[in-house]
């Protein structure tokens, strides 16, 4: 992917900018940076570059190049330019298609999760359903730097880093999980990431979950597995689990209490009324 720093002073950029043919011009300062390597021309080749229309307005363009005159030989001008409309009229063909393909995506995407949490991002903006606003307890239309915001500061370095590598990659399929800050106090949600291309922009969707409420049954379900239910101390499998962290690292020491005759007590009384001592 170019940026726009790596298109400037290209003859690429320059044909789309003035909407004409641009020659690479050994005497000109203008257009004499390589599109594919970002550098100056160190020996300038000889090039020409023609814009690709839509709509009568230039959204692309096409490069030739050669290391000898090519252009006065002869109908090579003309065949470039033949193949060139050919090219520009297949681009509008696979692009008009893409649009066609996301906008059934988009549409299906919707319907499939209409009673769920959608977020729409496009640019810097960003749209959420109904349930995903309450979900989140924001409004519906807010900034792309207003939503980080409320996303915990130990969070959303992860978040952008997966945000670049979707854009980077168009990949799919991706989920995080990361606190967001709702009245005052942060909710734990998972975003799960679907992207669509249109127009030449990337459309990115995603279904937002609040697992807050696993979060609490799986905390829920460590204590009862690390907490004896009597005494409510640590039980054995979390005295395993500590000494199996604790083992590779340092040197510690066990203090072992053993209750003399307690058997006999418990088959004495019986095992509930032992347990209440």
């Amino acid at each position: 992917q170019l940026s726009f720093e790596d298109l400037e002073n290209t003859i690429n950029f320059l044909a789309i900018n003035y909407e004409q043919e641009i020659y690479l011009d050994p005497e000109s300062i203008e257009g004499i940076k390589n599109i594919v390597t970002k550098e100056i021309f160190t020996d300038k080749p000889y090039g020409v570059s023609f814009p690709l229309f839509k709509n009568d307005a230039a959204f692309a363009s096409i490069a030739y190049f050669s290391e000898e005159p090519f252009l006065l030989e002869d109908m090579t001008y003309e065949i470039l330019k033949l193949v060139t409309q050919m090219l520009n009229s297949r681009l509008l063909t696979i692009i008009k298609q893409n649009e066609l393909e996301a906008n059934n995506k988009k549409m299906f995407f919707l319907y499939e999760n209409m009673k769920s949490g959608v977020k729409e991002v496009i640019d810097d903006n960003v749209h959420l359903s109904k349930q995903a606003a309450t979900i989140l307890g924001c409004i519906e239309d807010i900034t792309k730097s207003d939503y980080e915001a409320h996303i915990h500061s130990a969070d959303l370095s992860s978040y952008r880093s997966l945000l670049k590598e979707i854009y980077m990659y168009l990949s799919t399929d991706k989920s995080i999980e990361y606190r967001f800050k709702k009245n005052g106090s942060y909710v734990k949600v998972k975003e799960s990431f679907y992207t669509l291309y249109k127009n030449g922009i990337i459309l990115l969707y995603s279904i937002i979950d609040d697992v807050s409420k696993y979060e609490d049954v799986k905390n829920e379900l460590v204590n009862l597995a690390y907490t004896h239910p009597v005494s409510k101390l640590f039980s054995e499998l979390k005295l395993l689990v500590d000494i199996k962290e604790i083992l590779p690292n340092k040197k510690f020491s066990l203090v072992l209490l053993d209750v003399r005759d307690f058997k006999l007590y418990s088959d004495l009384y019986g095992i509930n009324f032992s347990n209440q001592r």
